[in-house]
């Protein structure tokens, strides 16, 4: 029984938080200096204003797997987007009460998975600043299916300072709630989030830079986040940055494509990321 009050914790709790984008992984989803479709899931103010094909995928210590594609449509003076994020669990062994000591019974009922996933739509009018999504939101835990729709709002902006570039942004998650309804007729409700950003970068000698990330918000309870990336001549990114835990990547960036990788260790084992995007 602790083993799955881990898993649902660190899963359940964690869905749309750690989605499979090794780089924001490593900045600990706190950037928004760089338009990426798949931190729409924190801020929808991300969403790209070209043409962006993502894929992405996450190993959690062998005991689940996360996955995600999406895909961002500029059209006139609006930008569209979809992003399909899934985490899931499977094999979760399924034991009857535990007697008094505690101890793991060495035969179990059987067998369990779960899973959730979200379908995210964003758009975004090119002269307003702030950006509105909808989420549609899939869930299973055992026999059981839950089903419910969010609403996100996004902002940010970025302004200079002598030869420092700063983003400022926020964003409210779910800021008029939102019900997941099981099939058994009970209600849940997600949790209101606030984010707030704030990232600097830095030039130097025109081929390398450094960006500091930062974010700070509350959901139940107050959270933050850091990252640290420096890049060299465009094109390599090695990165670190902290929530909860340590966590390090390397990122190559071309004019048509990235590839990003990100490790973290977690008292279960290791979880490591890989992400794709095609900018044609």
């Amino acid at each position: 029984m602790f083993f799955l009050i881990i898993i649902f914790n660190v899963y359940s709790l964690e869905f749309l938080r750690e989605i499979p984008d090794a780089r924001e992984i490593c900045l600990g989803f706190s950037d928004i200096s760089k338009d990426n479709l798949n931190m729409i899931t924190v801020n929808p103010s991300s969403l790209p204003g070209r043409h962006v094909f993502s894929f992405g995928t996450q190993d959690f210590a062998s005991l689940a797997r996360y996955y995600l594609i999406g895909f961002s449509y500029p059209f006139k003076n609006l930008n569209f987007g979809f992003l399909w994020v899934r985490a899931e669990v499977g094999e979760i062994p399924e034991y009857p009460e535990l007697p008094e000591n505690d101890t793991i019974p060495k035969d179990n009922l059987g067998y369990f998975s779960e899973f959730e996933e979200a379908f995210i739509l964003p758009i975004k009018h090119k002269k307003i600043p702030l950006t509105f999504q909808i989420k549609i939101i899939n869930k299973r835990l055992k026999d059981l299916k839950g089903k419910g729709i969010g609403f996100d709002i996004g902002y940010k902006r970025g302004f200079k300072i002598k030869s420092y570039m700063f983003f400022t942004g926020f964003s409210l998650l779910n800021p008029f709630g939102s019900k997941i309804t099981w099939s058994s007729g009970k209600k849940d409700e997600e949790a209101r989030k606030i984010n707030f950003f704030l990232n600097v970068k830095k030039y130097f000698f025109k081929k390398f830079y450094v960006l500091v990330t930062a974010k700070a918000g509350y959901d139940v309870e107050p959270f933050y986040s850091t990252g640290l990336e420096m890049n060299f001549f465009k094109y390599f990114s090695l990165l670190i940055g902290w929530k909860q835990e340590p966590r390090f990547g390397v990122g190559f960036n071309f004019e048509k494509f990235e590839v990003y990788y990100s490790f973290r260790k977690h008292e279960l084992g290791r979880i490591q990321s890989i992400t794709l995007k095609l900018k044609p």
